[in-house]
């Protein structure tokens, strides 16, 4: 009778080990399947922005472009075509932030001293007078 239930107990405690395997397996994949549908989400968000982006620039450009100007018709595709050109030449591939550059300026205003940080305050007004206007910046220089 021991046998038995030693041999119950071993097979409850294997099979609770095997039911924790599958819990695990049963959340990787759902969260891989997360990652899927994601992912699909992603790129149908993408397509529907080009194939809206796509259809607003050909709906302009054969509403406007061609009768003002006698410019010939644009279908789907050349408007893709044209808004990819656009934007390498108006828009660039850059990015949207340059991640060190504050920390760069940071570094090099606080190892100036403070007679070359006025220096340099007024240079940057001299530069941009003509943007602004008349620009008042003090320097006195400390002998």
């Amino acid at each position: 009778m021991r046998y038995a239930i030693n041999r119950y107990a071993i097979f409850s405690r294997t099979s609770k080990i095997a039911q924790s395997k599958i819990k695990f397996s049963k959340t990787l994949k759902t969260k891989i399947m997360r990652w899927i549908f994601k992912g699909i989400g992603v790129l149908a968000l993408i397509a529907l922005g080009v194939y809206l982006f796509g259809y607003g620039t050909m709906w302009l450009w054969n509403y406007t472009m061609v009768d003002l100007f006698h410019l010939p018709a644009l279908d789907f595709y050349h408007a893709i075509a044209l808004l990819l050109l656009s934007k390498i030449l108006f828009g660039g591939f850059k990015g949207r932030g340059h991640w060190g550059g504050g920390r760069m300026w940071k570094a090099k205003w606080e190892g100036m001293t403070p007679d070359e940080r006025e220096q340099f305050k007024a240079r940057v007004a001299d530069r941009c007078r003509h943007k602004w206007g008349r620009v008042e910046v003090k320097v006195e220089k400390s002998e």
